[in-house]
């Protein structure tokens, strides 16, 4: 039984010292890190070229940051 006991508590030490090696050493999020084009065509078929550094995680988000003016509505899986 105490072999038991000293081997969950080396496991649990274990896992601590992984969890806290991970957030010591991971890569830290750079602002802006990801580069975007985005490409509006209207509807006339005039092109426009949006280049911008961002951290969105949706298109929706990048094209506000990037002060493209858009339309849309919800749906059931967020924007259409």
């Amino acid at each position: 039984m105490k072999k038991k006991i000293i081997g969950v508590v080396v496991l649990v030490v274990l896992v601590a010292a992984m969890a806290f090696s991970y957030s010591a050493f991971r890569e830290k999020p750079v602002e802006g890190s990801k580069s975007v084009t985005i490409e509006v065509v209207d509807d006339k078929g005039e092109s426009t070229m949006y280049e911008l550094n961002t951290d969105a995680e949706y298109l929706a988000d990048a094209m506000k940051e990037a002060k493209i003016p858009f339309e849309t509505s919800e749906g059931p899986y967020r924007l259409q």
